[in-house]
């Protein structure tokens, strides 16, 4: 059974139980399907009638399920009443650890694709900064840049100050034969957004704006609008989208 203490997995809101592992789950395919949840054949549900449903380019709320320590079946389904299923894997978490997995792809064969990475849920001790990762999940993307540009000011007085590239030429994730979690879980610490007068008095304040480029080039393939990164906190940021029509989520891990 998959859900610490419980008969079936359920959501987890309140304080971490230490002795479990904590799963999210995205649902980024691109073939624009809400899917459901199962885990070792139980359907996972909000708090424990409602069956999950996450429509494309959402997660669970930002909210984590219950998990034993283990090796478990993940099914994604596309409802309770069919048995048509888009992934089938085993994953496999161990306690006091959180991790978040991603369904992502179009349907080819009738299947999705689906990687677990490990994720940190702790509030960063630099208050100042935040931890962010890009995973690049738009099929037929060429390889891409994803960059974070800090500016300071507000609406049409806001001026670019630095630029940070988070990611250099990445592939469409599809495309890899063997995804490397590990490397896809890793995280970059940036300065994160500042309200007016944070840092002393006169001190304007900051957002992000997220770019995506064509690998090693300056050309722009997607401009986001203005993006608060809390301090302290970590992100996801994922381009979704069958390419050229792509875009930028954003998840937030905690």
């Amino acid at each position: 059974m998959l859900a610490a203490g419980c008969k079936k997995p359920g959501i987890v809101t309140g304080p971490a139980d230490t002795r479990s592992a904590y799963v999210a789950v995205i649902n980024a395919n691109a073939s624009g399907k809400t899917v459901n949840i199962f885990a070792d054949n139980s359907q996972l549900t909000i708090p424990v009638t409602t069956p999950l449903a996450i429509a494309p380019n959402n997660a669970v709320l930002g909210q984590y399920v219950g998990v034993i320590p283990g090796t478990h079946l993940l099914e994604v389904r596309e409802n309770a009443g069919t048995p048509l299923t888009f992934y089938t894997g085993n994953i496999t978490v161990g306690g006091k650890q959180a991790y978040s997995f991603f369904i992502y792809d179009t349907l080819k064969l009738g299947r999705f694709k689906g990687i677990l990475l490990n994720t940190d849920r702790n509030l960063y001790a630099t208050s100042l900064n935040a931890k962010v990762r890009f995973l690049n999940l738009s099929p037929k993307s060429p390889f891409l840049d994803f960059w974070m540009v800090r500016r300071e000011g507000s609406g049409a007085s806001a001026v670019a100050k630095d630029s940070v590239k988070i990611s250099t030429a990445t592939p469409y994730l599809g495309n890899v034969a063997t995804p490397d979690a590990t490397a896809l879980s890793a995280v970059t610490s940036i300065v994160a957004s500042r309200n007016a007068g944070a840092a002393g008095a006169g001190t304007p304040a900051s957002d992000y704006i997220l770019k995506l480029k064509l690998a090693n080039t300056n050309t722009t393939v997607f401009t986001s609008g203005a993006t608060n990164i809390i301090p302290g906190r970590n992100y996801t940021f994922y381009a979704r989208g069958i390419y050229p029509s792509v875009a930028i989520s954003t998840v937030l891990d905690n």
